[in-house]
């Protein structure tokens, strides 16, 4: 097996998640007031700005390379060829293989989440 010579962990920017969790320490409360599911926790302003420092953009519409990142509103993935991604995903509740096109829409539809960013490191 070929290994690649660089390996990139990335984690969704600073959700408002995390701005609640901050705020509800400082006030010292035990509880984060928030409405959504983890999962459907939007980007706060500044992981909006992080999701779009990494790397450079790639247009929506391809054409796309493996290890080109996708980023939605709480969800990652990464293509494994110009025609597909695998990502963890609670539609399947697995790890999987999905055509990108299939995922851009299905996430659309289902879960309203436009694709928000593609880039490429």
């Amino acid at each position: 097996q070929r290994w690649p010579e660089k390996l990139w962990i990335i984690r969704h920017g600073e959700s408002s998640g995390n701005v609640a969790r901050e705020a509800a320490d400082a006030a010292g409360l035990g509880r984060i007031d928030i409405e959504e599911r983890d999962v459907d926790v939007p980007l706060s302003a500044r992981g909006e700005e992080q999701a779009q420092a990494l790397g450079g953009p790639v247009s929506h519409d391809g054409p796309f390379q493996r290890g080109d990142l996708f980023f939605w509103r709480g969800h990652a993935a990464i293509a494994v060829d110009p025609l597909r991604l695998i990502h963890a995903n609670g539609y399947r509740m697995a790890v999987t293989y999905e055509g990108i096109a299939e995922t851009k829409t299905r996430v659309l539809e289902q879960e309203g989440s436009p694709l928000l960013s593609v880039r490429r490191l």
